[in-house]
């Protein structure tokens, strides 16, 4: 069977983003908040401490000029001495000397996490770092490297060609966490998590709203389309960017030159022009959920064709709400929707209510 692919439309994308750019940047502030505040309150303090060496000529060697061949040597030394310095040798004695694994509770493992050694890219100068949560620690177990190292050196090739340039100090300063690192990570992690979230949303959202998506999704010609709008209060009418629902109002009578009333007007020469079997006498305007400018679509779509001359009727056939009538007559929809002031059609379906008459009997009849 053939797997089902979602299909993600950046542009899509971008409209959504927009649309939840509140919920985006709180998320990210909000996350690189709680960044910074792990940085300053929650994660441990460390402290770097440093000392750098040099190798040399061997000082027990009696010429005190330097050619280049002593260099290139002491140079390929580098990566030989980087090796001993992490070696067990250097470690296991310092650890012994500092007393690190009584006092300290560092043993062999915790102590490669702590010290390391590099050489510098083609010199004969060496590195050497500690770093704990005590600056004046890591400064001990720094020069104790340092210390041993030469030593041992001297142990196992019996030269003194190694020079310390500076012995470490005890750091003023924290090395780690970095407040502005931490508080990135925390924005980027929030930013992630609100562009995961507008993926979700255009994923599981089910909305048609082009005439595209239409098209794709069922077999019926789309003879018009109306733009979201609405009429403020200076009486000029407005465009909604996002496909809202069109605002209820009789904008072919109070705006007849405006976009929104030219599309009814569309519409409705569009209807005119379809081949059908017999002319078209009756037109059911329907939806599938509440509040989505039928009553608009109708009042305006009758207005439209009665400026040819036409007879309309038109029929609300909402059982719960008589919509057209509040915006024919420029009442409170809302306010009649959910307080229900006049009867409706549901009122004279329902046989509880007895407002059966001799009109509305026949046209139940004929509805039904």
């Amino acid at each position: 069977m053939q797997d089902d692919v979602v299909e993600i439309d950046l542009l899509e994308l971008c409209r959504i983003a927009k649309k939840h750019i509140i919920m985006i940047i709180s998320l990210c502030l909000l996350c690189g908040a709680l960044g910074l505040s792990l940085a300053m309150y929650v994660v441990p303090k460390k402290f770097t401490a440093t000392s750098k060496i040099i190798i040399v000529k061997d000082e027990t060697q009696g010429s005190s000029s330097v050619t280049y061949s002593d260099i290139q040597l002491t140079q390929s030394l580098a990566s030989t001495y980087q090796e001993i310095i992490m070696s067990e040798a250097i470690s296991d004695e310092v650890i012994n000397n500092l007393n690190l694994e009584s006092e300290y509770d560092i043993n062999s493992e915790k102590y490669y996490k702590i010290v390391s050694a590099s050489a510098e890219n083609k010199t004969e100068v060496m590195t050497i770092k500690a770093e704990t949560t005590d600056p004046e620690l890591s400064a001990k177990i720094v020069n104790e490297v340092v210390d041993v190292f030469i030593k041992k050196v001297y142990n196992i090739y019996d030269i003194r060609n190694v020079t310390i340039l500076n012995r470490a100090k005890i750091p003023e300063k924290k090395s780690s966490p970095s407040i502005s690192k931490y508080t990135a990570i925390g924005g980027l992690i929030g930013l992630t998590i609100s562009l995961a979230i507008v993926v979700i949303i255009s994923i599981t959202d089910t909305k048609v709203k082009t005439e595209e998506e239409l098209k794709q999704i069922f077999d019926y010609p789309i003879i018009g389309a109306t733009p979201s709008f609405e009429i403020n209060d200076d009486e000029n009418v407005v465009y909604s960017e996002d496909n809202k629902k069109p605002a209820d109002n009789f904008v072919t009578m109070l705006k007849p030159d405006s976009i929104a009333a030219e599309s009814y007007r569309i519409l409705r020469t569009n209807l005119s022009l379809r081949d059908f079997d017999e002319a078209i006498k009756v037109i059911n305007v329907i939806s599938a959920y509440k509040q989505e400018a039928k009553s608009t679509t109708v009042i305006n779509l009758a207005y439209v064709y009665s400026q040819l001359g036409k007879k309309v009727l038109v029929i609300d056939a909402d059982p719960q709400c008589n919509a057209t009538t509040y915006l024919l007559d420029d009442s409170d929809l809302e306010n009649h929707y959910y307080n229900k002031m006049t009867p409706t059609l549901y009122d004279y379906i329902e046989p509880a209510n007895k407002i059966y008459s001799d009109i509305t009997a026949p046209l139940l009849e004929a509805i039904f």
